[in-house]
């Protein structure tokens, strides 16, 4: 059976327009497999892998005119593109991880990082969601300028399933608005709760990945959503308040859950030196009295881009893919995919959301 794409899937497949497709399949044609005269021309794997290395390199700030010959030089090193895009497994025999976005203080960006970060990932080739976890300002479909009907709540209720509740983002993630629904599973009645979890799972299903940005600071619900989720991604900012919130986010997840993995990007950063001296700041508390490490995920640069992207309620990654902020959120969507953390899980582990409604239920409980 071929596997190869026709030009229509493949650029779908890319998260591209057609136009765009072609245009990077012209400046890439000295690196793809023959077409062997094919009407339509279809595409390997690594034909894809090409193509999307070379995307990446033009909106890094690559000047077309020279991409063959930086594509050239860099081709020859090992395994450049490797990571760059992953098939989306089609047996069904993965499922999606669940990375928190979290922060430990409020108004350092976090739900803007949060969706970038998954239209970046998006990018990539993976299937991605974006859950707004946040039970006091649900807001990421209006950053996003998306139109709601409906919401968790009316899965809960029984008013629709999973499906029925999704908007995409044009260019971005899938978006499952928010609503209070999700943390009330241990207060339903047991047929409520397996009818919730079964529809939650069917994300699990769909998707590779599936981002829950939580609401800000150390109450219950955002502790059961980082430390119940196979990765926290915790944003802060220079600012020693929020390095402070931070760590001290940080401190009562790891007393809740000793083996939660966390990593931290400090957002609005002036230079690289002013965002390794914050993140250095709380690693080294994590050091000195937790006795962990702390996974340094980079910095988000300043950047005048991101307010207009606000106001216009679309993502800056998506409409200034050139700006410094934008290059900062490829980085660290790249740096998620080759620490293995952007990737789906096996059928064998434990279901990420069920994992949830158990934390919930056992604090509840307490």
């Amino acid at each position: 059976m071929d596997d190869r794409l026709r030009i229509e899937e493949a650029a779908e497949f890319l998260g591209v327009e057609v136009a765009r497709f072609r245009f990077l399949e012209m400046h890439s044609q000295d690196f793809l497999a023959p077409s062997r005269f094919e009407i339509p021309r279809r595409y390997t794997s690594r034909d894809i892998k090409i193509l999307a290395f070379a995307d990446r390199l033009l909106k890094e700030g690559t000047a077309p005119n020279v991409l063959r010959s930086r594509m050239a030089r860099m081709l020859t090193e090992p395994s450049p593109w490797e990571a760059v895009v992953q098939k989306p497994s089609e047996s069904g025999s993965l499922t999606a991880r669940l990375i928190a976005v979290t922060s430990g203080k409020g108004g350092v960006g976090k739900s803007n990082v949060g969706l970038n970060l998954a239209a970046e990932l998006g990018k990539l080739g993976l299937r991605i969601a974006l859950m707004d976890g946040d039970l006091g300002v649900a807001n990421i479909h209006l950053l996003a300028g998306l139109k709601i009907e409906r919401t968790l709540r009316h899965v809960v209720s029984g008013a629709c399933g999973i499906e029925d509740v999704i908007v995409s983002v044009p260019h971005g993630p899938d978006v499952v608005p928010g609503s209070s629904g999700i943390f009330e599973l241990a207060n339903l009645p047991g047929h409520k709760r397996q009818s919730l979890l079964t529809e939650l799972r069917k994300l699990e299903t769909r998707y590779d990945l599936i981002l829950i940005d939580t609401g800000a600071g150390v109450g219950g619900s955002v502790l059961d959503f980082v430390t119940g989720s196979d990765f926290a991604l915790i944003v802060t900012t220079p600012e020693t308040t929020a390095i402070t919130d931070a760590y001290a986010l940080i401190k009562l997840c790891l007393e809740r859950n000793p083996g939660c993995k966390a990593g931290v990007v400090v957002n609005r950063v002036r230079s690289a030196r002013e965002g390794r001296l914050a993140f250095g700041r709380i690693d080294g508390c994590a050091r000195r009295f937790l006795g962990r490490s702390i996974l340094e995920m980079g910095c988000i640069y300043e950047d005048p881009h991101v307010r207009l992207a606000v106001n216009e309620c679309v993502p800056f990654s998506v409409k200034y893919p050139d700006s410094k902020a934008s290059s900062s959120i490829r980085k660290l969507a790249q740096a998620l995919q080759d620490m293995g953390i952007a990737s789906g899980r096996s059928r064998n582990e434990r279901s990420g959301f069920s994992v949830l409604a158990e934390r919930r239920a056992a604090r509840v409980a307490e």
